[in-house]
């Protein structure tokens, strides 16, 4: 990010139709834009507000391919959150996790290779700071309570999108 200040800064861009200009990436625009208010955006970035912006990074994993595609349709609306990885099984759900470094995990129980309870309390083995939302179509008392015990910070069903729009926007703010 700190490029930007550097591009606009040799570039001399002082109004916002030049920032417009030369940032050609609509969802930079659009945050720096919300967060100057009425100011510039290039004084925005040169005061240093600019690096305030939080970014929240997820990984996604599922079986379903229509659920992949619905969580991927309702989290793209969600400014400042880039989806860095999606997988389609436990496994890849592993390796995902360990490689991208993700802030937040979004998991599926019921998955090939390894089940989601599996993946969870081999990642809370490396890593207790990772937030971790089980995300399922078996919300019974009993897996919630395992999913819970084992070190999962949220437990969803899969109706509850909106719920999971609004942990990422809490964990946005939180940073």
């Amino acid at each position: 990010m700190r490029c930007v200040l550097h591009f606009l800064e040799s570039c001399q861009i002082n109004d916002d139709a030049k920032a417009l200009q030369h940032l050609t990436q609509k969802s930079l625009f659009i945050r720096l834009r919300a967060q100057a208010g009425k100011g510039k955006i290039s004084d925005f970035v040169r005061d240093g507000s600019f690096w305030d912006l939080k970014e929240l990074r997820v990984v996604l994993a599922d079986d379903s391919e229509l659920i992949r595609q619905l969580l991927q349709q309702a989290l793209s609306n969600v400014e400042g959150l880039t989806l860095i990885g999606v997988a389609e099984d436990g496994a890849e759900a592993m390796t995902l996790a360990r490689r991208c470094s993700p802030d937040l995990l979004i998991l599926d129980i019921g998955m090939p290779y390894k089940n989601g309870i599996e993946v969870l309390k081999e990642i809370r083995r490396d890593n207790m700071s990772l937030l971790i939302v089980m995300f399922t179509a078996e919300p019974s008392a009993m897996i919630r309570d395992a999913c819970l015990k084992a070190g999962a910070d949220h437990f969803l069903d899969k109706s509850e999108i909106d719920a999971l729009i609004g942990i990422c926007r809490q964990k946005l703010l939180d940073g």
